[in-house]
């Protein structure tokens, strides 16, 4: 694991149900090699050195906040479980993407930098690279894909 990066990593969760070979879900929940979507991006994160999430939630607000209970996250992430914060927003279920990061903000200070980031999103983008390059720059945000 890499050295920790102390900043929040919002990961918006629960935008609309997936239909995808049957499953009518959240698609953070839709399992990919043995473990839900939600779950590689955390774990990206977590092996990038990331420890505190932030997690927007919409539709199926009550299966995700499930999926990302104390026993689960034990169950899916072992041992890195122990060393991450997370927290769980309802932002409801018809709000858009910039009314869901709006109401993140009461979970941020002033100025921080913020990772951001879709639980139906694997890459693999080198998040620790991406992350110094915009760090301490003048830039207001980078997009990384």
């Amino acid at each position: 694991m890499n050295k920790n990066i102390d900043i929040p990593v919002i990961i918006f969760c629960g935008g609309n149900e997936a239909n995808i070979r049957g499953f009518f879900e959240p698609k953070a929940c839709i399992p990919v090699d043995g473990l839900p979507l939600l779950y590689h991006v955390i774990k990206k994160y977590i092996e990038s050195g990331f420890s505190r999430f932030i997690l927007p939630v919409g539709f199926g607000a009550e299966k995700i906040t499930k999926l990302v209970s104390k026993e689960n996250l034990a169950l899916y992430l072992g041992s890195l479980s122990e060393k991450i914060s997370l927290d769980v927003i309802f932002t409801g279920g018809q709000n858009g993407t910039g009314s869901r990061l709006l109401q993140c903000l009461e979970l941020i200070t002033n100025d921080e930098e913020v990772a951001i980031s879709y639980s139906d999103t694997i890459s693999d983008v080198n998040l620790v690279k991406a992350y110094h390059s915009f760090s301490g720059s003048d830039y207001l945000m980078q997009l990384t894909a």
